[in-house]
This record gives C-alpha cells, sequence and structure tokens, in this order.
C-alpha cells in the first residue's frame, strides 16, 4: 500500500504475478480464525484467574530497604519450596521468571509462603468431571467458586517499624557488623571440617599429642638479652613437661668451633654468612618427627628469619618466635658482668644493636610471636599449642623439589591428548554427539564440542599437567575426565 502523500500503486496483475505480489489475500479470515481459536482455548481453561500472581520483592531503595513490590515472577527455588514445578505453575495463573535469583532466606520463605497461601484458596476444575485427577477440586467446591476480581492478593505496604531511643551501651560500641558477618560465613564454610576434626577426636583421643609435628623454635634479640637462659628454661620445660628429646643449635658454639674471636666475627659480614648457612645447615639436618629444635642466636636479619620460615614450611614444621625484649642500658649492663672473654666491645654491641630487625607479629615469618621482658615468665601452654595444637604448614610450590619425570613426558602428554581430541572431533563429523568411546585406550567421552572449545580445553590440561606432573599412564584418564566436567 502507499504510504503518506505517494501515489497508489497499481498492481498491474500480469503473468506469474503471484511470485512478485508483497501481500496476501486471505488475512482478514486468518485473523478470524485466530481470534475464534482463542476465544474456544479460553473457554476451556475457563474459569481462571484474571490477573497472574506475583512475588513480594523489596525495592532498591537507599533507606533500608523497606519498600516492597509486585516482582516479574517467581524464581525457581521458590516454587520447589511450595512443591510446584515451573510449567504446571503457568497454567493455574503464577508469574514464573527462571531468571531472578533468591539472595536472602528470607525472601524465599516469604514468597514460598505467599504459593502455599494460593495453593490453598484455589480451586481447580478438573478436566474430566468424571475422572478427576489429584489436586482437582470435587463438586461441593465447585458449587462454592468464586470469581476473584481485582488484583490477586494484593501487597500490603506495612508502616516501618521504628525502634524506641535508647543509651548506647559497650556491647554495641564493640560490635562489628564486618567482624561478625565474615566469622558467620568462615563458620559456615568450615562446619564440615570441623564436625570431623571433633569427630577424629573424640574417637582417637590420643592422637592429638603423636602427630608427627617437627616443631622449631627461633630465640632472637639484641646481645645480653638472655636469649640461652629462656633456651635452658624451654628445655627444662618440654623434657619434664611434655617428655620430648629437645635440641639446641647455639650461635655462640658454632662460632667458637670456628676458633672466631666474637668481636672479630661480628666486625665480618663474610664469616657471619657463612655461620648463618651453618646453622641453616645443621637445622635441616637435626630436624625429625619426634623432637624439638631450638635455634639460639641473635637471628636479627628478617631475610634471615624468612629463610628459617621457609624451611620449615618445606618439611610442614610449625614454628614460633621468641623475642627477649629488653632495655639497651640493661642489656650493656649485663654484658659488663660477664667475664672478659665473653664480652662485647662497645662498637660490636652498638652495631648489633643498631642492626637489629626486631620481629613483627604482623609478618607471618614472625607469627606466632611471643616477646618476654627479663622479669616476665614464658608462656609455656601458649608455646606448647602454638606447636602442637595447630595444622602443619603447607609448603609453597617455590619450596617443594619438583618431581621427576621421564624424558619423553611432554611427547606423551601432547600426543595422547592430541589423539582423543582428534577421535572426538572424527566422532562428531560423522554424527555422533554423545558417548564417544576411546578404542585406544578404552574409555568414553559423554559429550563433545566444537574444534575451538576442544582446541581451548587441550591447551588448558596442557598447561596444568606441565606444572603438575602426572604418571604417563593416568594422562588420557584424567583428560577424558576434564572433557566430562567441562563440556
Amino acid at each position: 500500500m502507499g504510504k503518506r502523500n505517494n501515489m497508489i500503486p497499481n498492481g498491474h496483475f500480469h503473468k506469474d504475478w503471484q511470485r512478485f505480489v508483497k501481500t496476501w489475500f486471505n488475512q482478514p479470515a486468518r485473523k478470524y480464525r485466530r481470534r475464534q481459536n482463542r476465544i474456544k482455548k479460553a473457554r476451556t481453561v475457563a474459569p481462571r484467574p484474571v490477573n497472574l500472581l506475583r512475588p513480594v520483592v523489596h525495592c532498591p531503595t537507599f533507606r533500608y530497604h523497606t519498600k516492597v513490590r509486585a516482582g516479574k515472577g517467581f524464581t525457581l527455588q521458590e516454587l520447589k519450596a511450595s512443591g510446584l514445578n515451573k510449567r504446571f505453575a503457568r497454567t493455574i495463573g503464577i508469574a514464573v521468571d527462571p531468571r531472578r535469583r533468591n539472595k536472602s532466606i528470607e525472601s524465599l520463605q516469604t514468597n514460598a509462603q505467599r504459593l502455599k497461601e494460593y495453593k490453598a484458596n484455589l480451586i481447580l476444575f478438573p478436566i474430566n468431571e468424571k475422572k478427576p485427577k489429584k489436586g482437582e477440586a470435587s463438586e461441593e467446591e465447585m458449587k462454592v467458586a468464586m470469581q476473584v476480581k481485582g488484583e490477586v492478593m494484593p501487597i500490603r505496604r506495612q508502616p516501618a517499624i521504628k525502634g524506641k531511643k535508647h543509651a548506647i551501651t559497650d556491647d554495641e560500641k564493640k560490635f562489628s557488623a564486618y567482624i561478625t558477618l565474615r566469622k558467620a560465613r568462615a563458620d559456615a564454610r568450615l562446619v564440615g571440617i570441623r564436625a570431623k576434626r571433633v569427630k577424629d577426636a573424640t574417637e582417637n583421643p590420643d592422637d592429638v599429642t603423636k602427630i608427627d609435628k617437627m616443631p622449631l623454635i627461633v630465640i632472637t634479640g639484641i646481645p645480653c638479652s638472655g636469649k640461652t637462659t629462656r633456651t635452658l628454661q624451654l628445655k627444662e620445660y618440654f623434657e619434664k613437661e611434655v617428655k620430648k628429646r629437645v635440641d639446641i643449635i647455639t650461635e655462640i658454639d658454632v662460632i667458637s668451633k670456628t676458633d672466631y674471636d666474637r668481636n672479630s666475627f661480628y666486625s665480618d659480614s663474610k664469616k657471619e654468612k657463612c655461620i648463618r648457612s651453618d646453622i641453616k645447615s645443621m637445622a635441616q639436618r637435626i630436624l625429625n618427627p619426634n623432637d624439638v629444635l631450638i635455634i639460639d642466636g641473635s637471628n636479627y636479619i628478617k631475610g634471615y628469619r624468612y629463610e628459617i620460615y621457609c624451611m620449615s614450611k618445606l618439611y610442614k614444621t610449625p614454628q614460633c618466635t621468641i623475642h627477649c625484649d629488653i632495655p639497651i642500658e640493661h642489656a650493656w649492663l649485663w654484658n659488663e658482668k660477664r667475664p672478659v672473654s665473653e664480652q662485647y666491645s662497645r662498637e660490636i654491641f652498638d652495631a648489633l644493636v643498631m642492626r637489629y630487625e626486631t620481629p613483627d607479629s604482623k609478618n607471618r615469618w614472625d607469627a606466632p610471636l611471643f616477646a618476654v621482658m627479663p622479669e616476665d615468665d614464658l608462656k609455656f601452654d601458649d608455646i606448647y599449642k602454638s606447636l602442637y595444637e595447630v595444622k602443619a604448614p603447607k609448603p609453597n610450590q617455590s619450596t617443594q623439589c619438583p618431581p621427576l619425570s621421564s624424558t619423553n613426558y611432554l611427547y606423551e602428554l601432547d600426543r595422547i591428548t592430541q589423539d582423543i581430541t582428534n577421535a572426538i572431533l572424527s566422532a562428531k563429523q560423522i554424527g555422533i554427539e554423545n558417548d564417544i568411546k576411546i578404542p585406544q585406550y578404552g574409555l568414553t567421552v559423554q559429550k563433545t564440542g566444537n574444534t575451538p572449545q576442544m582446541m581451548r580445553l587441550r591447551r588448558q590440561f596442557l598447561t596444568y599437567s606441565k606444572m603438575h606432573q602426572i604418571n604417563i599412564n593416568q594422562i588420557g584418564l584424567l583428560f577424558v575426565q576434564y572433557l566430562n566436567k567441562s563440556l
């Protein structure tokens, strides 16, 4: 048809005009038939609710989310909680939105209860009155049925409840919503692991102290701060109370074995480096599953304490750091009371105090940290718990030795994955989409994918397998399992 002020077109129906015409002449009759079919369908399913039942949702307001309104449709979780399915719910006047998600338990419970109330008041007319199905209304119920006019179960907006004014208590001041929510999430995530630990502890109560641990204690402090005294106190406690053998590596003893003078030793950085390497090597040799190892020395370099921490992680060893804190003037007085052969010169003493890097409990290589003053007693129970009642640290990938692999590992990895990929793509070309059998390896792939997808999954598996080497005989099985989970 012509538009606006243009000329009315002439059909000029010539030979084979039906192939060029852009209209159809049965359009009015087709519209009429469609309308009659809609009326017939409405009569067969009548009576039914005029408006759809919609969920209660909270408006995205800034003021406490107190306003509510009708949502687009119920979620699949809400339908499941009320005993309905998506297909049946749409036939009884319930709006369904499968894309919507419940972000809180309150919304799920509210809308599930709303659906249950709707089901309780709904009367389903049987399709066949002679053979009514389960859930359909009886003759008595159909007689009292009434058609609802207007909105179905309208949403009533209730005024917000205002709290009473009161003085802020100390508990409210100390309350932290962030910490409370974080702790609640952690409790929900770790509930299974914690229950298993409690069960194992009740079944085997003696295993708590018999776990193979290699506790390591690092003593640190400025010169003449009482490090050796604290070491002897720890040795006495673990040998008498815990019945453990204690090994001690003393920095002064290692220096004396090399015939170095104490002052000349600390004035030469190369000699210090050699002694630190010897102490670390001795610690690696002495570490065992049963004994306690104490490194008694200044350990004033933060990087050196980090090396010891990495060593303990490599051997899955719990460790703690004890900082012998003391005023500098007090330490110098103790130094002057020593024999002349064991005294530090003023220059070396000041240099060691200046070089000393104080441990910090925020650093993972210094934690757990126990700071003790000369007049304080050691917290033996806390030290014991930090060594024996904690989970051993997991070694980092950087501290672990790479596993030995065969010389043709990469070749076999590439060949096996390529054979399986080619077999899957060949099966797809002949029309096989599911349960593809790999005859060379006796495996079955549940589902196939297109070529770019298969290449991408193969590259991901190759990258992971190069970093975490596996047995050659397990490559095919693991690759097929990876494809079954990813496709």
